[in-house]
């Protein structure tokens, strides 16, 4: 889980949700935007362990997408990177507040 892309599609999802829901409602939609916003909104505020910690990132890209298969069949050990006060990420969690 790569937090700064699912941010800012999140934040994207939400901003067309502002702009167009009358048409997300019209299309019967609306409901199924709202499932769609609801899972990475949950995984943020998961990610939000304490005061100045946030998990930003689970695995590693070049192990995750140097193979092709599944999750469920890769090695189990999946590293995890969080940003605190003396490891800053100030761009990754602006996003996804932004998302929020």
């Amino acid at each position: 889980k790569f937090n700064f892309p699912m941010a800012w599609s999140t934040t994207m999802l939400c901003w067309s949700l502002l702009e167009f829901k009358d048409a997300y409602a019209k299309s019967g939609q609306l409901d199924y935007m709202y499932s769609g916003i609801r899972w990475p909104m949950e995984y943020f505020l998961k990610c939000h362990t304490g005061p100045n910690e946030l998990y930003v990132q689970v695995g590693e890209g070049s192990k995750d997408h140097g193979t092709w298969t599944r999750p469920e069949s890769m090695d189990p050990h999946r590293a995890a990177f969080k940003v605190t006060a003396s490891k800053p990420g100030s761009d990754v969690a602006m996003e996804m507040a932004a998302a929020m």
